[in-house]
């Protein structure tokens, strides 16, 4: 894994002195616009440090904490993985429920507001919404698939999934702000 963080860092040109290079995983954060209308892109590390007992492990949550206080009027967490589906059975924060209820803790104790997570992963695309007891519901836009669709999917069962928000074929997803 410490190879694979390389060459994605090498890859997307991150300078040799960044702070990225030392730390366990590739997560990042950027703010863009102006006050009033910040936009807050968090890219989340679910694989690094992931074990039988955490998603993201001490370091990359500690961050997180941070930089869901930092202002910002609209938050994308991305995540490689759905966050809010819990009835699929296949890769998802649902599998360590503890982490999952973690993350909806840590967004209620920072008060973090306009939170949207985009997830992928699942060969298809979605939209899935549940109140996670933070003030505000939470979405979830799972983006995908670019190349490879597979169209049984979606006759699975999600509690979770706004119907007719789905997306069976070869696509992707495409956030605009006003």
């Amino acid at each position: 894994k410490k190879i694979s963080k390389e060459v994605f860092l090498d890859f997307f040109g991150e300078p040799k002195d960044s702070p990225r290079r030392q730390q366990k995983g590739i997560y990042d954060a950027k703010i863009f616009g102006q006050e009033n209308k910040r936009v807050q892109i968090i890219a989340l590390d679910t694989r690094y440090s992931r074990d039988n007992t955490t998603m993201l492990g001490e370091q990359q949550w500690n961050w997180l904490e941070e930089q869901l206080q930092q202002p910002a009027e609209i938050r994308i967490i991305m995540s490689s993985i759905q966050v809010i589906t819990k009835d699929n059975g296949w890769e998802n924060w649902m599998n360590l429920p503890p982490e999952r209820e973690k993350l909806f803790k840590l967004i209620n104790k920072t008060k973090a507001e306009g939170i949207i997570f985009v997830s992928g992963d699942r060969h298809f695309g979605e939209l899935t919404a549940m109140n996670a007891g933070i003030g505000y519901p939470l979405y979830d836009l799972t983006t995908g698939s670019l190349n490879k669709a597979i169209k049984k999917f979606p006759s699975e069962k999600n509690l979770y999934r706004i119907e007719k928000n789905i997306e069976v074929d070869e696509s992707f997803g495409l956030m605009i702000a006003n």
